[in-house]
């Protein structure tokens, strides 16, 4: 009967759609966890600060401009500085 269900073009839009959509929620959850990992590594201080921060995003090119900005940072000032504009 599956069989019936899995030529049907809503089935098969639907199932394109969730992978879909899995990939992008996988990619934003990676893109957080290297935020996090950089922030752990060099500012931990900001950790808590960042999460509450990047969470709040679903835009992975966002994240990945945090990610280039947090990794390239100077100083934690500065990072911090750029976290408050988010």
């Amino acid at each position: 009967m599956l069989d019936f269900f899995e030529d049907a073009p809503a089935y098969q839009w639907m199932t394109e759609h969730a992978l879909e959509r899995g990939r992008e929620e996988g990619s934003l959850l990676t893109a957080r966890q290297n935020i996090e990992a950089v922030v752990r590594a060099r500012f931990p201080r900001l950790l808590p600060q960042v999460r509450e921060r990047i969470e709040q995003i679903d835009d992975l090119e966002k994240l990945q401009e945090i990610l280039l900005t947090v990794s390239t940072a100077r100083t934690a000032k500065s990072a911090r500085e750029y976290l408050l504009t988010l």
